[in-house]
Parts: structure tokens; sequence; C-alpha cells
């Protein structure tokens, strides 16, 4: 399904599937979960409000988080991404690579991350 909306929620927000259910009421959501785009605790250290909510399966969500999370919380937590996020002026993100990876319901493979590595090749230049 190609939605010509998309559902942001508060950074605090937790009752995604109601505020997805609400927009997208003919959307059958019994077997997908409802996912933050970006991790909730980078978006928030990065100072954004807003974070994007999507359906993927249960498998594309447990594939995407973990490790490349706590990497994330931790690049952006040093000094230098702080003061970097704080200066950007930016107040939302659409999503990173790994993140267009997950949208598209597909596993981005652990602590390897295949799936975004094989889609790194995709985007580099020629």
């Amino acid at each position: 399904m190609r939605a010509t909306h998309q559902v942001w929620v508060d950074v605090d927000f937790r009752a995604y599937r109601s505020a997805y259910a609400t927009a997208f009421p003919e959307q059958d959501l019994r077997n997908l979960v409802l996912d933050h785009v970006m991790n909730r605790r980078v978006a928030r250290l990065k100072g954004f409000r807003y974070i994007r909510i999507v359906p993927i399966s249960r498998a594309a969500n447990s594939s995407s988080g973990g490790l490349s999370e706590k990497w994330g919380v931790a690049y952006h937590s040093t000094a230098r991404m702080i003061a970097s996020n704080k200066d950007a002026g930016t107040f939302v993100q659409y999503a990173d690579l790994a993140d267009i990876v997950k949208m598209l319901n597909i596993k981005t493979g652990g602590s390897l991350q295949d799936a975004v590595n094989e889609a790194q090749a995709l985007v580099e230049p020629r």
C-alpha cells in the first residue's frame, strides 16, 4: 500500500497502533507491528520532538534494533555530536538508509546489517 499520508507522533507517545489506525482505518494491521522509524533515544539526543511510525512485520522490527540502535545512541551521546546536533537546527529527519530498509519491511540483518550494506551499494556513486 502506498500511503499518501504519514503518521508522526510525539517522541514520548506510546499508543502507536491506535494513532495509526485512526489515520488509516482501512489498513489491516493484524499481522504487523507499529514501529518508530528512528530510535526514540536518538531522536531525543538530536532534539527532535516527533518521530514517524510505520507498520512493518514483527520479523523486520526484531531484526532492526538492538546493537545498531545502541551504536546510534552512543554516537549521538558524544560531546561532538551533541554540539553538532544542537548547532544543526534540524527538527525532523525523514529517515537514514537503515531506516528506509526497515520501512521497506526488509530485515536489516542484525548486528552486521547485511541488507543495509546491500542498499548502501545501490546508492554508492559508480
